[in-house]
């Protein structure tokens, strides 16, 4: 699936800003459908920009506000997006299973052929914090 090919599917993406690599495209039409599922409406609520951060993909959702049950709406959505995103285990350049990892203090998921040559799994870079 390619940008131009998830505009055109989905009227909401005009305009919206998507940063982030091709792999996790797929990932994305499922999380708008699962989204549209929960009650995202394009009348009333807007994505305001989708991309990566901390190597995971974030959907900014501005919600029209001020019907009753819009509080509850607007959970049912953002329980949508997380349920549906699974970037954190998504190579985000070629969408095949992945992991995080750091290189250089820079977070990434990539799989093991993406992966930068000095680039450590999250345990190999912090190592077990807990309790320290």
């Amino acid at each position: 699936m390619t940008r131009e090919e998830l505009r055109n599917k989905w009227s909401c993406l005009k305009g919206v800003p998507i940063e982030h690599g091709a792999g996790w495209l797929p990932m994305l039409d499922g999380i708008l459908t699962a989204m549209h599922k929960a009650g995202f409406d394009p009348e009333r609520d807007k994505i305001a920009q989708i991309k990566e951060k901390f190597a995971s993909l974030r959907v900014y959702v501005d919600y029209g506000m001020g019907l009753e049950g819009d509080t509850d709406r607007a959970d049912n959505i953002e329980n949508a997006i997380d349920l549906a995103n699974t970037s954190t285990a998504t190579c985000e350049i070629c969408g095949k299973p992945g992991q995080i990892h750091v290189t250089n203090g820079w977070w990434s998921t990539c799989c093991a052929e993406h992966k930068k040559p000095t680039a450590q799994t999250l345990q190999e870079a912090f190592g077990n914090q807990k309790g320290q």
